[in-house]
């Protein structure tokens, strides 16, 4: 009885690894017979190459700045800050002329309402028929 046991599970162990072989077995067509593939766009190559070795300037030419007694460092945090500063005034800028809109608005208004409480007034007075120059 045991024997037919142990013949069982031998069998069965090796229905496994036929079974686990055999889905390998089809797994590895598939794998060789996809080719990547992408969808092809027209731009430009980067083509980025590092070195080692001193890089020296074909032409050399000297530059000249007012004596500022000291050392002059321009930096681009400073250049950023700059930029910062320039959007700060264009954007306090464009709301003083949003502030000037609404305030030509207002007068206008009230340049017309004026306009027209002289005409009800005048309207609303009896008129005597003479005018006045």
């Amino acid at each position: 009885m045991k024997k037919a046991i142990f013949r069982l599970a031998g069998l069965a162990v090796l229905a496994g690894a036929g079974w686990g072989g055999y889905r390998l077995y089809k797994q590895i067509p598939e794998r060789t017979d996809q080719i990547p593939t992408t969808k092809v766009q027209k731009s430009d190559v980067v083509i980025r190459a590092f070195s080692r070795g001193e890089l020296r300037a074909v032409r050399a030419q000297t530059l000249l700045a007012p004596n500022l007694n000291g050392t002059i460092q321009v930096t681009q945090l400073a250049v950023q800050s700059v930029d910062e500063q320039v959007k700060k005034a264009k954007a306090d800028l464009a709301i003083q002329q949003s502030e000037d809109s609404v305030q030509l608005l207002k007068t206008r208004y009230d340049v017309r309402r004026a306009e027209l409480e002289v005409k009800r007034t005048r309207s609303s007075t009896p008129s005597t028929g003479k005018r006045t120059s």
